[in-house]
């Protein structure tokens, strides 16, 4: 048994962080992806969602990978207003997805 399969089994350990994206970096998602990434990681701070997703899109319509195949994490900061759950229901529906 290695480290990472005991550490965290079934779960990728490294992942592809989303900060600098932009409209013009779908390549950039691609290439972490070929490299064997399979984790995206999202920050809402970052405002790049609907970016990202886009890309996404295009490389799940375009048979690239599968969704079930990758991990999306997704990071955001809640506010005071204590009703988690929609918060995080109305980001999954803006992104389209129906789970991180």
């Amino acid at each position: 048994m290695t480290f990472a399969d005991a550490f965290n089994p079934g779960c990728p350990l490294i992942s592809f962080g989303t900060s600098l994206y932009d409209e013009s970096s779908l390549n950039d998602i691609k290439f972490g992806i070929q490299c064997g990434f399979r984790v995206v990681h999202i920050r809402h701070e970052d405002g790049v969602e609907k970016s990202v997703m886009n890309a996404l899109d295009i490389l799940f319509q375009g048979g690239f990978i599968k969704r079930c195949e990758l991990f999306i994490c997704y990071s955001m900061t809640f506010t005071g207003n204590g009703n988690h759950i929609n918060s995080i229901q109305s980001q999954l529906s803006e992104m389209g997805l129906d789970y991180f």
